[in-house]
């Protein structure tokens, strides 16, 4: 199992675990949804009023979609999540 504690001694330790999850979720728009949709989810159950998310268009396009797909579709799919909650 690949977890991100919140002890990581460094970004470059953070950023070690990413190639494990991405190729998971890359180039496939229904898991992209899934990960938008639990991400506004958990801030919301964590009481997050204001959040800001970073991540590369281009490293999840998985040559299936552009990155301005992957971009529109996460600004979309993230707006929309917000009025669950």
């Amino acid at each position: 199992m690949i977890s991100i504690q919140s002890h990581c001694k460094s970004l470059a330790e953070f950023l070690e675990k990413f190639p494990f999850f991405t190729p998971i979720v890359a180039g496939d728009i229904e898991a992209l949804e899934r990960v938008a949709y639990e991400f506004v989810e958990d801030q919301a159950v964590q009481g997050v009023l204001y959040t800001e998310t970073r991540y590369s268009p281009h490293c999840l396009t998985a040559d299936t979609l552009t990155p301005e797909q992957v971009r529109i579709e996460l600004l979309y799919l993230l707006k929309s999540n917000e009025f669950f909650y």
